[in-house]
């Protein structure tokens, strides 16, 4: 399943906020649980590439501009994060280029959470 956890920036936006999909073989969200990855979805964007997109997810989103990346911890996918402008703003390069550090970043003190964890319960 693919579903909203925790969201910001969209209380006046419901269907957002309560997202909950199937993941659905070929989709985004497949391909983005089988790696880390990240993609930037655009009005330029390939249609291959948009195509993608499931339709429940198009309809829930108020914008046609907006980043996604996947988190795994200990090799197993965790999340994916999504992130948009307001309707006025516009993504940049070097605002999908911070979300990646971010995102990567998450990841990996994610990790080292879990991992430590692992290894004081084994020494118990």
């Amino acid at each position: 399943r693919i579903k909203t956890y925790y969201s910001t920036g969209c209380q006046n936006h419901s269907e957002m906020a309560a997202f909950d999909a199937r993941l659905v073989k070929g989709t985004i969200f497949s391909r983005l649980a089988t790696k880390p990855a990240s993609v930037w979805i655009k009005p330029s964007s390939e249609e291959k590439v948009l195509s993608l997109v499931p339709s429940n997810f198009k309809q829930v989103v108020e914008t046609d501009n907006y980043i996604m990346m996947s988190v795994f911890v200990k090799d197993k996918p965790f999340a994916v994060i999504y992130a948009d402008s307001h309707p006025e703003g516009k993504i940049t390069e070097a605002h999908y280029k911070y979300f990646k550090y971010l995102c990567k970043g998450l990841g990996l003190a994610l990790d080292h959470l879990v991992r430590n964890k692992a290894k004081k319960a084994a020494e118990q």
